[in-house]
């Protein structure tokens, strides 16, 4: 991991006052929105394993059986590293948007809960320049 990845991590983890057990090894994950992506989804499922890989990591859930995806993770003994909280806003640097990112967050928790992963990620604003936006806001 280069230092600029470590301090990037460092102060991400400080910024939200997290506490990291440094001694866990790095667990690799297999996005399965983009590997495997020509399978049907729980497909996907048995060639992270067969890859040898023991976690998965996938976009929405809106649309996929949860359910399903949570019997054939157990199965196959995978874990869910991530997944992502599906939003129906443009970006969250707009104001007003508050309420609806709360209730998208609320239901992805309960998912996430589901399929005992631990990380939820916010895409901020897909496509649009944030650079210029005060970090405050």
């Amino acid at each position: 991991m280069s230092r600029l990845s470590i301090r990037s991590s460092i102060i991400f983890m400080k910024y939200y006052q997290l506490r990291v057990c440094m001694d866990e090894k790095l667990k690799f994950s297999v996005c399965i929105e983009i590997i495997f992506n020509y399978l049907p989804f729980l497909k996907r499922l048995e060639k992270v394993r067969d890859a040898g890989v023991s976690a998965f990591e996938f976009w929405s859930w809106k649309e996929k059986d949860i359910d399903a995806i949570d019997r054939k993770r157990k199965e196959l003994e995978l874990s869910s590293s991530s997944l992502t909280i599906p939003s129906r806003l443009p970006s969250l640097t707009v104001g007003g948007v508050e309420r609806q990112f709360y209730e998208d967050t609320r239901s992805t928790l309960d998912v996430a809960r589901k399929l005992d992963c631990k990380v939820l990620i916010a895409p901020v604003g897909l496509g649009m320049d944030v650079g210029n936006i005060p970090r405050e806001r």
